[in-house]
């Protein structure tokens, strides 16, 4: 059964940061997908990400809490509702009780009480699911086309792998990439496109942090989209918090390993035939992959690409001399795949041919 999910909706800061803080989220099973700012942008989330659970506040600024709610309900909504609020008023109250809301507290939150009601929730929402069976989830593929939908999974795929890799040129690359996709967006869906790419660059940066044992308070990390954000500001946010995340472990692995390039070194030379690359290593031995390309030129007086480039041509040249292997077999043996570009690379590197070379030690 797949976790329960909460969009929260609310104008200041502070209180979505007390939401996101007291709330016993992994106990009861939920997880923040989305935050908005403001009530239209918070029905683009609901729209979009398709909440078990949404936590709002009744007064904010353009469409207020009671007017969304009453859209949620002519959409026939099926998530629960939680409002969090500062006032009393009867408009409020009436509106909650129409939208059957799990509860109404009010601020300054309560924990306890904040928590009963999660509780309530959780248990609630469990049974419905269990009763619905598996639903279909919303995704912008309803509002863009399919080849910018391939686009983008691409792009946001490399957001991941450049942090993995440490790479900070890598993310600053993916996220210009994920701007002009934003930018080639019709204006009426770029709200939705909005919310879609920071509820993913949210789930790329959390599973990081569970991978790599990192922790970031979540009040750093996410990022509410109100109506006038523009994917400037969403930029702005991530490339800070991932720049920040990968100068801390880059740091920290350097301290603690003092970075030996000893097992890489061996590492190349027990694997040199495999399709190798600098960011696959740089991930093996955690860190980024500039750093690990200084070190081989500072501790080995040569990159990556001439140490490995070495290993082969020194493998091949002992097969060519000393073996009676077929030299069409040579290149698969040493990493190549395609055997013109092996005879190309070998004859530039000794200065003579494969089969030059071999006849020279026949005569």
């Amino acid at each position: 059964m797949r976790g329960l999910r909460v969009v929260v909706i609310d104008d200041e800061a502070w209180t979505r940061d007390t939401i996101k803080r007291i709330g016993k989220w992994k106990e009861f099973g939920f997880r923040i997908v989305g935050e908005a700012s403001d009530g239209h942008s918070g029905l683009e989330c609901i729209k979009e990400l398709s909440p078990d659970l949404i936590i709002t506040d009744m007064k904010m600024p353009g469409l207020d809490g009671a007017r969304m709610l009453r859209v949620l309900d002519e959409q026939k909504s099926k998530a629960k509702v939680l409002i969090i609020s500062g006032y009393t008023d009867f408009t409020y109250t009436k509106q909650a009780v129409a939208s059957r809301a799990i509860d109404y507290l009010l601020k300054p939150i309560n924990a306890e009480e904040f928590n009963t009601a999660l509780k309530r929730c959780s248990l609630e929402l469990r049974t419905e699911q269990r009763a619905r069976g598996p639903q279909r989830e919303t995704t912008i593929m309803q509002v863009v086309d399919r080849n910018w939908f391939e686009q983008y999974k691409s792009v946001r795929d490399s957001v991941g792998y450049s942090l993995e890799t440490l790479s900070s040129k890598g993310i600053e690359h993916a996220l210009s990439q994920l701007e002009q996709l934003y930018l080639h967006c019709e204006s009426t869906v770029r709200l939705a496109v909005l919310i879609r790419m920071n509820h993913d660059l949210q789930s790329i940066i959390e599973e990081y942090l569970i991978s790599s044992g990192s922790q970031m308070a979540p009040h750093l990390l996410s990022f509410a989209v109100g109506e006038q954000c523009t994917f400037t500001d969403l930029r702005k946010h991530y490339l800070e918090v991932i720049s920040h995340l990968i100068e801390e472990k880059v740091s920290e692995n350097q301290s603690l390993h003092h970075f030996d390039i000893r097992p890489v070194k061996q590492y190349l030379d027990d694997h040199y035939q495999e399709n190798l690359s600098l960011e696959q290593i740089a991930t093996m031995f955690s860190v980024s992959k500039e750093y690990l390309s200084s070190r081989f030129k500072k501790d080995l007086t040569v990159t990556f690409s001439e140490y490995l480039l070495g290993l082969r041509m020194e493998r091949a040249k002992e097969l060519i001399t000393e073996y009676h292997i077929p030299l069409s077999k040579i290149p698969e043996i040493v990493g190549y795949i395609d055997i013109s570009h092996f005879y190309k690379v070998f004859k530039k590197f000794y200065g003579i041919t494969p089969g030059a070379m071999r006849e020279s030690c026949e005569r």
